[in-house]
């Protein structure tokens, strides 16, 4: 006598399913924990000057030089857009978004942060953006 059974029979496919929904649930609920501490640690940094500050958190215990992008809301629309570092220093930047006409957009950057730290960035308005250097 042979018997033959299919994986939807076995109720293997079962177990996949339950396994797949037990990570998606610890993957919201861990990403919730991170982004309410990370909102936490930006609540307590100090973000002087004029414009919209924008926090680079490096969460790997190695620096990082890369380019990274930010979702940007700025009070209003903006003739010219510029990013400048903790010290007031322009910063090479790019927008992916005409802020002339929309008040928000994304903004990619090239940030160097220490390991397991952070950098704040400003995006001030009325002056011209320096370009990212190519590679």
């Amino acid at each position: 006598m042979i018997f033959t059974t299919s994986c939807r029979e076995s109720g293997i496919a079962v177990n996949y399913l339950d396994a797949k929904r037990n990570l998606e649930d610890v993957s919201r609920v861990g990403r919730g924990i991170l982004d309410g501490s990370l909102s936490e640690i930006a609540a307590h940094i100090n973000t002087p000057g004029p414009g919209v500050p924008v926090v680079v958190f490096n969460s790997m215990s190695w620096p990082r030089n890369e380019v990274v992008e930010a979702d940007v809301q700025l009070p209003s629309a903006a003739p010219a857009v510029q990013v400048v570092d903790g010290a007031g220093k322009p910063v090479a930047s790019q927008t992916a978004c005409d802020l002339q006409n929309h008040a928000s957009g994304k903004a990619l950057t090239k940030s160097q942060r220490g390991g397991l730290g952070y950098r704040n960035i400003l995006r001030s308005r009325g002056a011209k953006q320096a370009a990212i250097p190519p590679k």
